[in-house]
């Protein structure tokens, strides 16, 4: 019986600050390019673009089986108070007023990016499950719901791995047997992994909340969900200090885990695709320019001026600051000092000056005044939001990675300034804890065996190796500069380090000030987010980027 379907698989995204896009674009290499009888090729688009490239293809059944069902899947976060990105919030209009079954010719998965330290956790996923149902598609595997809060990868690899056979078990069907798409079972994919949710049911989620790259917060965020902070609370350190690597052996011994002596099975590992040039240690122009800022972050503006002009991450405004002043009882003498220090790491003055210990630098709210151009080209209106991109030149970390590079020979003295500026204004390098798939990219630049094993034994969903995660990367907090401090054998190219971590992220602040009071200025409140971590090595102080 011939059901060959001339039909695509679309995977279609929503991102604010790239997870999405990542995911998607990860998942379309890492499927068959063909796989018939399900698809013939593969089309990853944003959400905004499904009633131009999508909706044509998919409006009537397979030409050459119309029994069977066109495949979709979608992959989003959510932003602001439960919003849509960007790039998704047309579609999401879209459906919300469409009454039609648009989706009777289709089978569908889902899957939701949120954190659960937010109100409304996963909330644009949870509707595009329920709008695709109602609307006639049948959903080929439940919800997957993963929670940037206890780490993506969790929920995001198991769901990778099983959605290609739960839309073949969807969407072929039977010329002799009748499905009806709206009841299709949620869960017609067998094997169904755990973690999947149901509609209406609980979320099943990770295992703990913990700080996740902390950053200055205002009180309403359109990058993020509306966000409960919890004064930070001193950890007093611990009585001995140990190295990570002590910390790692007593970790494996407590937990009865013996150092492995071999890689984990590549059905375990998360996929990863590794640049051309990852074993390279040079790193050119050219590998460089091929990096946008944010590739993965929509390039739309939040603001734009009556003259048609926008700012967005590839091109913002360089905002002069024109004032600061706190707006809490805190004293400024800090921060002066810190500005006239000679040291290479000011934020080490500056942290001196507020011990976690006093309750009064528990809370610090800040008020920034930022400069807007002159000729009127990003207006604002009240109650917009803005947002601020900031390097990593304050950052600690920053100095510790070139150090680590040089060190190991990884940059050649003509790449270093350009590293320099990359690992300044192009990559994440302070966000924990450090995900999954780095860690398995790093494994690969070990020149040491048993570094190489424990690398990959880590970036597994083995059962002994997700405890071993939990308590040595999770628990702990660490980032991807942590990771490389404690495994020196590690020596990853710029070109690796740009295409496995994130880009840096704009920070989204509401605006505390009106245009029509001060035209070419803006004003924006923060509170600082400062807290420590305890380890065996001793106590680390953490904060925002900014």
């Amino acid at each position: 019986k011939n059901l060959f379907i001339m039909t695509t698989l679309f995977i279609l995204y929503g991102s604010a600050t790239g997870n999405s896009s990542h995911i998607a674009k990860s998942l379309s290499e890492t499927l068959p390019a063909s796989h018939p009888p399900l698809y013939t090729s593969i089309s990853t688009l944003e959400l905004n673009q499904f009633k131009r490239k999508v909706q044509p293809s998919i409006s009537s059944p397979p030409a050459t089986a119309p029994q069977n069902l066109h495949p979709v899947i979608m992959i989003s976060s959510t932003t602001g108070n439960g919003d849509a990105p960007e790039n998704a919030g047309r579609f999401m209009r879209l459906i919300k007023k469409e009454k039609k079954p648009i989706f009777e010719h289709c089978g569908f998965a889902v899957l939701g990016l949120g954190d659960t330290n937010y109100d409304k956790f996963c909330a644009v996923g949870k509707t595009l499950d329920k709008k695709w149902s109602e609307l006639g598609g049948a959903r080929a595997m439940s919800l997957g719901m993963a929670d940037e809060a206890t780490g993506l990868e969790d929920v995001v690899e198991p769901w990778k791995a099983a959605v290609l056979e739960a839309l073949i078990k969807c969407c072929i069907r039977d010329e002799t047997k009748t499905v009806d798409a709206v009841t299709t079972s949620p869960d017609v994919a067998a094997g169904m992994p755990a973690f999947m949710k149901r509609p209406g049911g609980n979320a099943q989620v990770g295992r703990r909340a913990t700080p996740q790259n902390p950053v200055s917060s205002s009180p309403s965020s359109p990058a993020s969900e509306e966000k409960k902070v919890d004064p930070p609370v001193p950890v007093p350190p611990p009585a001995t200090k140990q190295s990570s690597t002590d910390v790692l052996s007593s970790l494996m011994k407590n937990l009865n885990i013996a150092v492995p002596s071999t890689s984990p099975p590549e059905s375990s590992l998360p996929s990863i695709s590794l640049p051309s040039a990852a074993n390279d240690t040079g790193l050119t122009t050219s590998s460089l320019s091929q990096r946008e800022r944010s590739s993965s972050i929509s390039t739309h503006s939040a603001s734009t001026a009556s003259q048609g002009f926008i700012y967005n991450h590839t091109h913002p405004y360089p905002a002069p600051i024109l004032g600061a002043r706190y707006l809490t009882n805190t004293s400024v003498e800090p921060a002066k000092r810190s500005l006239e220090t000679k040291e290479s790491l000011p934020g080490k003055a500056f942290e001196a000056g507020f011990p976690l210990d006093k309750e009064e630098n528990s809370k610090r709210v800040l008020e920034l005044t930022l400069g807007l151009p002159d000729d009127f080209t990003l207006e604002y209106q009240p109650g917009d939001s803005i947002a601020v991109l900031v390097d990593n030149r304050y950052a600690p970390e920053y100095h510790t990675l070139l150090t680590i590079l040089k060190d190991r020979n990884v940059l050649r003295d003509d790449d270093v300034a350009a590293a320099e500026d990359a690992i300044k204004t192009s990559i994440d390098i302070t966000s924990s804890p450090v995900k999954k798939h780095v860690l398995a990219a790093l494994a690969t630049t070990a020149s040491r065996t048993d570094e190489r094993h424990i690398l990959s034994f880590l970036s597994s969903n083995v059962p002994e190796a997700t405890k071993l995660y939990d308590a040595f990367v999770v628990d702990r907090q660490l980032t991807v500069v942590d990771v490389l401090t404690c495994f020196t054998s590690c020596r990853p190219s710029m070109e690796l380090l740009l295409h496995v971590l994130p880009a840096i992220a704009p920070r989204y602040y509401s605006i505390a000030s009106s245009p029509l009071e001060t035209p070419h200025k803006l004003k924006i409140a923060l509170s600082i987010v400062d807290y420590e971590i305890g380890r065996e090595e001793g106590v680390v102080r953490r904060g925002g980027l900014a």
